[in-house]
C-alpha cells in the first residue's frame, strides 16, 4: 500500500493496531518501516496523533450516539453492516468534524509543508530526503524542504554549505534555492551549495552529472561534472570556478579545499574544523584571497604558522578563541 496522507496510514488495519501500542507484531512492522523509510516519520506521527485523538473522544462520543439512538424509533431489523477498522475510525473522524471541527480542522492547516534541519558549527548531518535524495549539511546550516516530494521536489538553503546526490527524476526535478534568488535543478547530479552571510558570494560545484542554474526561472547557465561557478550576491556577476570531489564534499570527511577563497570563508572552515571561535581582524584582510586545503588532523598552530609564513600573517591563540590579522 503507498502512503501518501494521513488518511492512507488510517486505512491501515495494522497502524491503527500500532498506535495503540498494544500489538508487539504491529508494533515491529512499523518501526521496521520506520527505520527504512526515515524521511516520513513526521508523516507518520501526524498520523498516529489523529488516531490518539479519535480514539481519546471514542468513548464520548459513543455514549452521546448511544443517547442519540435511544430517542430514535427502529426503522430495520437488518443487521448492522460490518467495516474493517479503518472504515470505523474514519466515520469517528467524520464525527468529529461535525462535533469538534473547528480542532481538528487547525491541526491540519496548521501543519506546515515544510521542515527545517539546522546544524551548529562543527556538526555534519546527513538527511534522507522523501525520494531518496542524500543531503549532507555542513556546520552552521540551515535547510527547508517541502515534506511531501510529490509536485516539487524543493530545497531552500537559507545558511550554510549542503552535499546533495540526488536521485533524478525527469517528471519532477529536483530544486535548491540559494538565499540570493537563485535556482539549482538538477539533472542526474551530485552537487554543493554554499551561501553565507559573511561570505560576498553564493558558490555551485558540481562533482556529477549536470546542473541547470536559473534566476526567477530563466536560465543562466548549464554546469556539468568538475564546473563551478562563483555568484556576486547583490550584482549578480559569474566568475567559473574549478570543482573537484575534495573542494566539492572533501568536508564531509573533514578535508578543507578552499581555491581562491577569501579569508574570511577560511575563518569559519576553521571554526567548523577546529571548533574554536575564529576572528579575522579587518575588511581587507577578510576579503584577501588563499588558496589552502587542511584536514580536522592537522595541528592547527602549526597550520597558523604554515599561514603566517605565506600570508604574512599574525595569529593570537586565547583559549577557545583564535585571532587572525
Amino acid at each position: 500500500m503507498e502512503y501518501q496522507d494521513p488518511e492512507d496510514f488510517i486505512r491501515d488495519d495494522s497502524f491503527l493496531l500500532y498506535c495503540s501500542g498494544k500489538a508487539p507484531e504491529a508494533t515491529a512492522r512499523w518501526e521496521q518501516w520506520l527505520a527504512d523509510n526515515p524521511g516520513r516519520r513526521q508523516d507518520v506521527m501526524q498520523a498516529r496523533e489523529l488516531v490518539l485523538y479519535i480514539q481519546a473522544e471514542l468513548t464520548d462520543v459513543a455514549a452521546a450516539s448511544a443517547t442519540f439512538r435511544q430517542r430514535l424509533s427502529p426503522v430495520s431489523d437488518l443487521p448492522a453492516p460490518v467495516f474493517p477498522l479503518w472504515k470505523k475510525m474514519l466515520g469517528v473522524a467524520a464525527g468529529l468534524l461535525l462535533l469538534a471541527g473547528s480542532f481538528v480542522i487547525w491541526r491540519y492547516i496548521s501543519t506546515p509543508d515544510w521542515l527545517e534541519v539546522s546544524t551548529p558549527l562543527g556538526a555534519v548531518k546527513k538527511v534522507a530526503l522523501p525520494d531518496g535524495t542524500q543531503m549532507w549539511l555542513n556546520g552552521g546550516t540551515t535547510v527547508k524542504y517541502i515534506r511531501k516530494f510529490r509536485q516539487s521536489r524543493q530545497v531552500v538553503l537559507e545558511e550554510g554549505e549542503v552535499f546533495f546526490n540526488v536521485v533524478h527524476r525527469a517528471d519532477v526535478p529536483f530544486e535548491v534555492r540559494l538565499p540570493g534568488g537563485l535556482q539549482v535543478q538538477d539533472i542526474g547530479t551530485a552537487f554543493s551549495v554554499k551561501s553565507r552571510q559573511q561570505i560576498s558570494d553564493e558558490l555551485l560545484l558540481v562533482q556529477e552529472g549536470k546542473v541547470l542554474l536559473k534566476k526567477n526561472e530563466q536560465h543562466i547557465q548549464t554546469l556539468e561534472k568538475n564546473e563551478g561557478i562563483s555568484i556576486e550576491k547583490g550584482t549578480m556577476k559569474t566568475t567559473a570556478v574549478k570543482a573537484s570531489p575534495v573542494s566539492t564534499s572533501g568536508w564531509l570527511t573533514g578535508t578543507v579545499a578552499l581555491d581562491n577563497r577569501s579569508f574570511g570563508e577560511l575563518g569559519i572552515a576553521l571554526e567548523n574544523t577546529f571548533q574554536k571561535r575564529v576572528i579575522i581582524n579587518g575588511e581587507q584582510l577578510k576579503n584577501r584571497s588563499i588558496t589552502i586545503t587542511f584536514s580536522r588532523q592537522d595541528n592547527l598552530q602549526q597550520l597558523l604558522e604554515t599561514l603566517k609564513l605565506v600570508y604574512q600573517i599574525t595569529y593570537e591563540i586565547s583559549g577557545e578563541q583564535v585571532i587572525i590579522k
